[in-house]
């Protein structure tokens, strides 16, 4: 079978020499033709074959093969055409010369590449002996560079890190949006850490330091109990909820209710009427 990789064809003198076919025979004809192109310029003379060959039963093959085969030459049991033969030699003398040539040049440039090689190393025994202290830094650079980055998306600040410097579970949760949001509208080198856990540490003791001390985790020890309207005040203002009187936030839980016998804030007003749900 040929390795030729295309069959040229003449559309014009083509045309001029089949008009009088039919639809059916044109398609015999050019299939009868590709597939002697594909076999070196012949096919056996076998009309069960050539029946496949053009995609017809024997019937039809019988019916159309006198006006097709009219464009071959039988010999010796093979069916040829001499305009095939004759641009099958032509395209196989292109490919024959175009392989040489691709040779030829993959040398030359094989050679190029060669001396290049050696002019290189040339230039590079020639500068060995200069100090590496410059490309020790650059890449050094290089490295510090490809650590740093953006904020990840499924970064997720240290809570627990934030309540023990201090802070609420309310607060750190709030800390940690704030945080997210300051860090992804930061444009350019500005948005840009190597250690986005350390950032996020900062983050929070500096957040610590600008809280009044009211807020602190750490606030200073009573010389008396609480009242459950001042509990309920400082609750409510630690959840960001607005300012109460005293009186007020007394009345919605009743004058008594939230003490214990000792005469201390209940848990149960500090926890359950003012929790806050993002």
């Amino acid at each position: 079978m040929s390795r030729t990789p295309f069959m040229q064809l003449y559309v014009s003198d083509y045309l001029g020499d089949t008009m009088h076919l039919t639809t059916e025979q044109h398609g015999a004809y050019l299939l009868i033709l590709m597939t002697m192109w594909r076999h070196n310029g012949s096919l056996p003379a076998d009309d069960a074959k050539l029946a496949r060959i053009a995609r017809v039963n024997a019937k039809r093959w019988h019916l159309i093969k006198d006006d097709v085969l009219a464009f071959f030459d039988v010999e010796n049991g093979q069916i040829t055409q001499k305009r095939l033969n004759e641009e099958l030699q032509k395209a196989v003398s292109i490919s024959q010369k175009r392989k040489t040539s691709g040779k030829l040049g993959g040398l030359a440039k094989s050679l190029k590449s060669n001396d290049r090689a050696l002019a290189n190393a040339k230039q590079t025994l020639k500068h060995s002996q200069k100090p590496d202290t410059i490309k020790v830094k650059e890449t050094l650079n290089s490295v510090s560079q490809k650590r740093g980055s953006r904020l990840p998306d499924d970064f997720n600040p240290d809570l627990e890190f934030a309540m023990s410097e201090g802070l609420t579970a309310f607060q750190a949760e709030r800390e940690a949006a704030q945080f997210r949001d300051y860090w992804i509208q930061q444009a350019g080198q500005k948005g840009v850490k190597l250690d986005w856990p350390a950032t996020w540490r900062t983050w929070v003791r500096n957040s610590i330091k600008r809280m009044p001390s009211r807020n602190t985790a750490y606030p200073q020890k009573q010389n008396k109990p609480r009242t459950v309207g001042e509990a309920a005040v400082e609750r409510i203002k630690e959840n960001g909820l607005g300012n109460v009187r005293p009186e007020f936030a007394e009345a919605l839980f009743g004058r008594n209710r939230g003490r214990n016998q000792h005469g201390s804030v209940s848990a149960e007003i500090l926890t359950l009427p003012y929790e806050r749900h993002g």
